[in-house]
């Protein structure tokens, strides 16, 4: 159940997605937003952070069987709070962030080494999240691709891919970016402001990236509404649930000579006044529009002239959080 060290490297933009922008070799385009530095990159790199969807020691999210596997280490061994004998690995989660109070006893009584046993503790770590986002999504993406790209290319006369299923995977490229849903974000971030003048020392931090007690706080929300996701239940599921009776998706095809770009950002929502749209590019040639319908009756693909693709472009641009993805084809 612990993560095994080829695990670690965990994409919040999956590298299914992204090779639609890549060349045979995995290599795309990669466009620093900040400086608009242009360089190919391997899609293995881009858009990962070690183990950020991996249950680790503390999580609030952890439940009993991943506690139990998180501290397999100590199973040897007496674990003493103050005087009371803690026997319930999730117990021992709930106290982890205390760890320095600790008593850790051998069998025969004797002290043992509790920097060795921390170190083995922060070793275990368990991918169930990652996982379900392999099966539940990355493993259908292209062959929906697929049968989009033949669906266009035929008028509309073979098979319909799953639209639900497409909607579904572009929402949640929306939630696992790392600027994540901006409505959840905003009101997040109204509450927990105070939070961010907590500043964690580095050596301190569960992940390298979140510097403030508030982000990392909202990192834990996160992995639990993904969990909760998956169980069909929580903030995530009933943002895709509502997102799926309010919306149709309308595809939209490039001119010939331009592509649609994508970023690190790319499925995101723009508009106001009501006239929201949700965007996201689903290969340089085509992007899904989830537009608001009462009748839910399905639009015929839209073929984009020149300059509104270029305008489209600009959007994906401006969401983008530090990176902009070019097709491998394009000169940029």
């Amino acid at each position: 159940m612990p993560t095994p060290d080829s695990e670690k490297n965990q994409h919040l933009i999956p590298r299914v997605y992204l090779s639609k922008w890549a060349n045979s070799s995995g290599t795309i385009l990669s466009e620093n937003k900040g400086n608009n530095d242009k360089k190919p990159r391997n899609i293995r790199s881009l858009c990962t952070i070690n183990n950020f969807f991996s249950i680790r020691a503390g999580y609030a999210c952890c439940t009993e069987t991943e506690a139990a596997a998180i501290f397999e280490p100590l199973e040897q061994y007496h674990v003493y709070y103050g005087n009371e004998l803690i026997e319930s690995p999730l117990k021992l989660n709930s106290i982890y962030y205390d760890f320095g109070n600790w008593t850790i006893k051998r069998k025969d009584g004797s002290i043992a080494s509790k920097k060795t046993l921390k170190a083995k503790i922060e070793q275990q770590k368990v991918n169930c999240i990652e996982k379900q986002w392999s099966i539940r999504f990355e493993s259908r993406w292209n062959e929906q691709i697929s049968l989009l790209e033949c669906w266009i290319s035929e008028n509309g006369k073979s098979l319909k891919p799953d639209f639900d299923f497409i909607t579904k995977f572009i929402l949640t490229l929306d939630w696992r970016s790392i600027e994540s849903n901006a409505l959840f974000q905003g009101i997040y971030n109204e509450v927990a402001s105070p939070l961010d003048e907590i500043k964690i020392p580095k050596s301190e931090r569960e992940l390298i990236q979140f510097p403030t007690a508030s982000e990392e706080i909202k990192h834990e929300i996160l992995l639990k509404g993904f969990r909760k996701m998956f169980n069909g239940k929580g903030m995530v599921y009933n943002h895709m649930s509502t997102a799926l009776q309010a919306t149709t998706p309308l595809v939209c095809i490039t001119d010939a000579c331009i592509n649609f770009q994508t970023s690190d950002n790319p499925s995101f929502v723009c508009g106001k006044n009501g006239e929201e749209v949700h965007l996201c590019p689903a290969t340089p040639k085509i992007l899904i529009a989830l537009i608001k319908r009462n009748d839910k009756k399905f639009l015929k693909p839209l073929q984009l002239n020149a300059i509104t693709t270029c305008r489209i472009n600009k959007a994906i641009r401006d969401n983008a959080s530090s990176y902009i993805f070019h097709s491998n084809l394009d000169e940029g």
